[in-house]
């Protein structure tokens, strides 16, 4: 859940150090201990930097009204439809995040990721309260 920048930054400490475990065992390899004491600081450095709190903390809040058959409505606003669009851009580092199509629930958020159109379960992106303040986990 953080922002594309960081992400980045983490999935390249990553790599290396998969990397490094890969071949460690090799003979041939010219690993050494500096090596890899520098990839593990670069990788807690990575770890501390991800930024997924901040991004959570802009997850909007929805209420879902829940009828006597247990079925949920969510009461999306315009401002909290908007705010989830702009974190799923922020996270994903980009700008053409949409609803798939417009349901009660909008639980369908499809975006640009590389040349190919992917989708996102809206539940990821938001908190879902019930209409007396409860939180709700599906």
């Amino acid at each position: 859940m953080s922002s594309y920048a960081k992400k980045k930054i983490y999935d390249s400490a990553v790599e290396k150090a998969n990397y490094y475990k890969e071949f460690r065992d090799y003979s041939g390899n010219n690993i050494s201990g500096a090596d890899v004491r520098k990839v593990t600081s670069d990788l807690n450095a990575a770890v501390a930097g991800l930024d997924w709190k901040n991004k959570i903390a802009k997850f909007p809040t929805i209420t879902v009204e829940i009828d006597k058959n247990g079925k949920g409505k969510w009461n999306w606003t315009p401002k909290a439809e908007q705010q989830v669009l702009k974190v799923v851009n922020e996270i994903y580092g980009l700008t053409d995040a949409h609803f798939l199509h417009k349901d009660p629930n909008s639980n369908t958020i499809v975006f640009t990721h590389g040349s190919f159109p992917e989708t996102a379960d809206t539940r990821e992106f938001v908190k879902l309260v019930s209409s007396d303040g409860k939180r709700i986990d599906f």
